[in-house]
């Protein structure tokens, strides 16, 4: 189960039909990968919800890099960019870099990015043009 705390304004009931929830879409994206393998390319989630002047997280980070990571590998991408980085990040170990010709950052989302400054990429993208 995912350990949140408790959102402000919601009971514990409704904060564990959320958390249901969220292990419901996480195992669906699983199941869906091992039933048609390569056939789901990404996934999302609302991340925030406004609630009058206040606003709630409504998919937490760690809920979408679990959804992401049951997704396939990147298949041997030509380029890492916004539309296939996270899927990238949370398989980083496991993708084939070779034909990678240009990485495409644009903003810097600290958490999502982190990868990018902490790991030897470089050397793995043999294609890569200047």
């Amino acid at each position: 189960m995912i350990g949140q705390g408790q959102v402000e304004g919601q009971s514990k009931g409704s904060q564990a039909k959320r958390l249901a929830d969220f292990e419901s879409a996480i195992e669906l994206v699983h199941q869906h990968t091992l039933r048609y393998p390569g056939k789901l390319a990404h996934v999302a989630c609302s991340n925030y919800q406004a609630h009058g002047n206040r606003v709630e997280q409504v998919c937490p980070d760690s809920v979408l890099r679990r959804m992401v990571g049951a997704l396939t590998v990147c298949s041997r991408p030509t380029g890492l960019g916004v539309e296939n980085w996270r899927e990238f990040t949370v398989n980083i170990e496991n993708t084939d870099l070779s034909q990678v010709a240009g990485i495409y950052v644009y903003g810097r989302d600290t958490d999502w990015y982190r990868p990018l400054q902490a790991t030897p990429l470089l050397h793995r993208c043999t294609a890569l043009r200047s």
